[in-house]
């Protein structure tokens, strides 16, 4: 009976030190996109009407947006999917955008790096 107890406390520790390591090593990629992550400027002259798909991962946060743009303008932004750990107020993010008509808002205090992965998903649905 201590054999099995053992064996079961064993298998337990090595499941959660292959769950840590994982998690480590998806927060140390995670921790280097988000350092180098640039939101560049965003310039609608040139682009057609339509509904546009973007998406950005850095691993413990991620987006995907559709952008529907008319007359050159952003019309609307939907936020299909956010993976976040803390930062569904970033979720107000698209609406600035839309305001704005720019990628050059605030980001959400506390939620500045699910804001910067929005910004970036919205920036990548116009680059070809």
């Amino acid at each position: 009976m201590k054999r099995k107890i053992l064996f079961a406390i064993a298998l337990v520790l090595i499941v959660a030190m292959a769950f840590g390591i994982n998690y480590f090593s998806q927060f140390q990629k995670y921790e280097a996109i988000m350092e180098d992550i640039e939101i560049g400027e965003l310039s609608l002259d040139e682009v057609d009407d339509g509904l546009y798909k973007g998406s950005f991962n850095a691993y413990l946060v991620a987006a995907d947006v559709e952008v529907s743009i008319i007359d050159h303008q952003i019309e609307a932004i939907k936020l299909v999917n956010h993976k976040n750990e803390r930062g569904s107020d970033a979720e107000v993010i698209p609406e600035r955008v839309v305001e704005a008509q720019s990628l050059d808002v605030d980001v959400v205090s506390g939620a500045s790096n699910s804001s910067r992965v929005i910004l970036k998903a919205i920036e990548n649905a116009f680059v070809k």
